[in-house]
């Protein structure tokens, strides 16, 4: 443990700061990376937010988030599958509900509610192969009011192209299918 004037203590990267026994430390386990090993658990707490300033990587198959002092609604990951949205309350009638919500203040005619991209972003074919090949939007159909929140649904698919809108639900249950028979 070295002083360093102006600037603090200084622990050497081969040592650890440790609590209640040896499995419990913080140390500099390789250069610009600080590892705090908390034996079972690390419990952060704040009373306000805990702030990341960059990626947040969960490094175990099965990595769970929980949400909720009960942890009620989990996101798991399946490995070399993807991730499972799940709502683990099992009382009679607690469906999940995902809900994509905006921030606009103003809607307008035309202004999308929210969209849901399908892509292959890294296919090694480029151009069409990497645009977005399928899109689910809800697309407002005139300005919105207090009497008034008419949506259109939008599905749109691609064949060599970005996503084109191929069939339309309006508000008003009108629906509408563009493209081949």
């Amino acid at each position: 443990l070295t002083h360093t004037d102006g600037t603090g203590l200084t622990l050497n990267s081969t040592s650890k700061l440790t609590f209640g026994d040896a499995a419990s430390f913080v140390q500099q386990s390789s250069d610009g990376v600080l590892r705090i090993d908390g034996e079972a658990t690390i419990d952060l707490n704040a009373s306000t937010a805990v702030t990341i300033s960059n990626d947040l990587k969960l490094d175990s198959d099965s990595a769970v988030l929980g949400f909720g002092a009960d942890n009620d609604v989990t996101i798991t990951h399946v490995a070399d599958t993807g991730l499972n949205i799940k709502q683990v309350t099992d009382a009679d009638d607690k469906a999940l509900i995902l809900k994509l919500q905006t921030g606009e203040t103003d809607i307008a005619l035309n202004d999308y509610i929210g969209r849901i991209h399908f892509q292959a972003p890294d296919e090694a074919g480029g151009t069409d192969a990497i645009a977005v090949c399928a899109e689910i939007s809800a697309l407002a159909e005139g300005t919105f009011a207090a009497d008034n929140n008419a949506t259109s649904l939008i599905f749109a698919t691609g064949a060599s192209e970005t996503a084109t809108t191929k069939m339309k639900l309006s508000s008003t249950g009108v629906l509408t299918l563009s493209g081949g028979s």
